[in-house]
């Protein structure tokens, strides 16, 4: 499952860099290309979202909403439904806006904090946001070729689903036995519990910083008082000499 999925990410790949190598032909003169890789995805992603751990990766637990989605829009352009350059271009920004939200959502902003795969979810999450809503507003400010637009948004999805076959953990079929059953649902209450434990974590070393800090205030203000202590002494020695 996971090196279907990573080859139908390759098929969005070749198909999101066929259309910036055309950046400047109407999207009808790749419509084809996209389409057929639109619903070879979508089939495979519904295949591989009911077999494997996919779904709860991506943020959409009981429904392989994304494949279904890819199928719907890949029949829908090689139907002729969907044609205008236009139309596609912001029916593919907010394709690309729904990945782009869900990566940025499914991990932690705090980028000291997070390892290298979370920081690269959200850089990409980032990235795919940008360019959706971009893809909205290009007619009001660079104007640049709609073709290339759709073509750069169909790589990040590309990369998305890459990433998304690469953290595809397990197989799960629905004749599991109870005990397998019991076993999944263990290793994701696991799953739960280290995010918890991780945000702990950070809120007890935000707390020891912020006692930290308190002491270090405290043991100036004593230091402040002992040497004004120390002076007013000093200044009434000398007024009692004099």
């Amino acid at each position: 499952m996971r090196t279907l999925m990573m080859a139908v990410s390759l098929l969005l790949l070749g198909a999101g860099t066929f259309c910036v190598a055309n950046a400047n032909v109407a999207f009808s003169s790749t419509a084809f290309v996209v389409g057929i890789a639109f619903c070879i995805t979508g089939a495979v992603e519904v295949l591989v979202a009911r077999n494997t751990s996919i779904n709860e990766d991506r943020g959409d637990v009981s429904f392989p909403l994304s494949g279904l989605i890819f199928l719907l829009l890949g029949t829908s352009i090689l139907t002729g439904v969907i044609k205008e350059d236009y139309t596609v271009t912001a029916i593919m920004a907010f394709v690309l806006a729904r990945d782009g939200f869900i990566d940025v959502v499914s991990v932690s902003r705090d980028v000291k904090e997070n390892n290298l795969e979370d920081n690269a979810t959200l850089a990409i999450g980032i990235v795919e946001c940008i360019l959706a809503i971009y893809m909205l507003y290009n007619t009001v400010l660079f104007k640049l070729p709609l073709q290339m637009l759709i073509g750069a948004a169909i790589v990040l999805m590309a990369v998305t689903r890459f990433r998304a076959a690469i953290m595809i953990k397990r197989s799960r079929n629905i004749g599991l036995s109870g005990q397998a059953e019991r076993l999944y649902e263990a290793e994701m209450d696991e799953k739960a519990g280290m995010a918890k434990a991780k945000e702990g974590i950070k809120e007890a070393k935000e707390a020891r910083q912020r006692a930290e800090a308190i002491r270090e205030e405290m043991e100036r203000e004593r230091k402040n008082i002992a040497e004004t202590s120390a002076r007013a002494s000093y200044i009434k020695e000398e007024d009692e000499y004099l």
